[in-house]
């Protein structure tokens, strides 16, 4: 299982917390929330980086729930007890590096437009991380969480679902379900499930794909790979080393590469890219 690790420097700088207790909605809204939580209790409204933002209990469930101003329902985000979370995600943990820390929280999040996520939040003493994972149990990222402030009183706004982004991704890997869209500087990372597997998949401003990556195993390289690395003195850790399978725009196919990452604890990481042929890429 391999996480990416992702400090959250800028957590919470990109949206402005314009909290409105006093803020009533819309028409369109007030609507719109009634028609998708009939049963909704105890809700308060806020406005929140254009959204109306409103906390309200669902079935003994504390739910946060973000419409537009036209009444479209964007996200929700449910905090459900740790005992309701799906057995295969505490397998998954139990067997994990974070077996020995301890879950604080749970949210169940929904966006209009990409695939639901379970956000569990684990602390070992001051430290604490995020683990996404997908319904079936897979991890799909970790997030070290080095944000001090409570997102529950000021919570992240969600990013609208881009439609031309995601007819690129389904006409490039037709059936994916989308998990995730980030934008990151000049370029956009959306995380995809594609015929079994989890990808990474890396789009330019302009939308142009530049590559499609995934962890594989060490046992699943291509032994022309592994003879050309092993030629050159290089020795694979499986604990502490990691090997990603690229796919990059080529000339009649998708070209593909292997990117092998060897940690090295007294200097910078070495990273090495070959061809399926054991060509060294460059």
């Amino acid at each position: 299982m391999k996480f990416w690790l992702i400090a959250l420097l800028t957590l919470g700088l990109t949206v402005a917390c314009d909290n409105d207790d006093k803020f009533l909605p819309d028409s369109a809204v007030k609507t719109a929330f009634e028609t998708h939580f009939p049963d909704a209790s105890g809700e308060r409204w806020s406005s929140r980086a254009g959204y109306a933002v409103v906390k309200f209990y669902q079935k003994g469930m504390h739910k946060l729930a973000w419409f537009s101003k036209l009444g479209v329902l964007e996200q929700v985000e449910t905090d459900i007890p740790v005992n309701q979370l799906p057995e295969i995600i505490k397998q998954m943990i139990a067997s994990s590096e974070y077996a020995n820390w301890r879950i604080d929280d749970v949210d169940f999040v929904e966006v209009n437009g990409l695939e639901s996520v379970y956000i569990v939040e684990l602390e070992l003493g001051e430290q604490e991380v995020d683990l996404y994972f997908a319904a079936d149990g897979t991890l799909i990222k970790a997030v070290i969480d080095t944000d001090d402030d409570d997102n529950d009183i000021c919570p992240i706004a969600p990013n609208p679902v881009n439609q031309d982004i995601k007819d690129v991704v389904l006409a490039k890997y037709p059936g994916a379900r989308i998990l995730e869209i980030d934008k990151e500087g000049k370029r956009y990372e959306v995380d995809l499930y594609y015929e079994g597997d989890y990808y990474e998949m890396i789009l330019n401003a302009q939308l142009e794909w530049i590559e499609t990556s995934r962890e594989i195993a060490w046992n699943s390289v291509p032994e022309a790979v592994k003879n050309a690395f092993k030629s050159s003195g290089y020795v694979f850790n499986p604990k502490e080393d990691d090997v990603d399978l690229l796919y990059r725009p080529g000339t009649n196919a998708d070209l593909v590469i292997y990117r092998i990452e060897l940690d090295r604890e007294n200097s910078a990481d070495l990273i090495l890219y070959y061809t399926e042929d054991g060509s060294l890429y460059f």
